[in-house]
């Protein structure tokens, strides 16, 4: 899994997956409460690379990568997974 960090440079993050949830992944370990996921533009992403934080609602096309953040502290935080 890719998430922003310091600096707004994607990081590779090992994560543990539970299961699928209305088109979401659980995810059960590896991500911090208030962390953001990459979850659009992955195609263009590369690790250890600056990533750009889309506005809600913006298009991705528009973007170099999507964030959303993690669940609070102690709460499983659903990561879409696109297929």
């Amino acid at each position: 899994m890719l998430v922003v960090g310091p600096g707004n440079i994607a990081t590779v993050r090992p994560v543990k997956v539970g299961d699928l949830q209305g088109g979401n992944w659980v995810i059960l370990e590896g991500l911090k409460a208030g962390e953001k996921v990459i979850t659009d533009g992955l195609q263009k992403v590369m690790p250890d690379k600056p990533v750009r934080i889309a506005k809600p609602g913006q298009p991705a096309s528009a973007q170099a990568a999507g964030a959303q953040p993690a669940g609070p502290a102690g709460a499983p935080a659903p990561a879409q997974a696109k297929r």
